[in-house]
């Protein structure tokens, strides 16, 4: 990570960018080193700039009710998804505090039409699925059951949370 940049113990997806916000101007204070790969955008050019660099008004509106609606805690929520300024794909906005900061994450959206049409008639996944709730249907406890669902997600999507 690159200075202004956020080296705690937790550490973003690859496939993501993080965003650490001051409220109630939304001002970025740090930032992952994802962004110039993710972005196009320098890291250090994002520093101490609102928000709005990033989206437009309607967006910056969607993204203050959000955070009205919901309580935002520790663990990280779906806010929605959106599309960023001078950006091709849509972006999940996931966000939570930690030390009295918001902290966004931003990651690349599925492109939805893409993954049913390579999907939709995969008797592979079928297979897995079937196989899924063989398994959970073996559980004995909660939290074996719900190991087995994280890790059937994580090797359905390839992602580890």
């Amino acid at each position: 990570m690159r200075p202004g940049t956020n080296p705690g113990s937790r550490s973003i997806q690859p496939h993501g960018v993080l965003l650490v916000l001051q409220e109630p101007d939304f001002v970025i204070l740090q930032v992952s080193a994802t962004t110039q790969e993710i972005l196009g955008i320098a890291p250090e050019s994002l520093l101490h700039v609102p928000l709005s660099i990033l989206l437009d008004a309607d967006q910056l509106m969607s993204f203050k009710a959000s955070l009205t609606r919901v309580t935002l805690g520790n663990s990280p929520l779906y806010l929605f998804t959106m599309k960023l300024k001078g950006q091709k794909h849509l972006f999940d906005g996931i966000a939570h505090r930690n030390n009295g900061f918001l902290i966004l994450e931003l990651e690349c959206a599925p492109d939805v039409a893409s993954f049913q049409a390579k999907q939709q008639f995969s008797p592979e996944i079928f297979h897995s699925i079937q196989s899924a709730f063989t398994r959970l249907h073996q559980a004995a406890t909660v939290n074996g059951y719900s190991q087995m669902i994280a890790e059937h997600v994580r090797d359905l999507t390839g992602f580890d949370r």
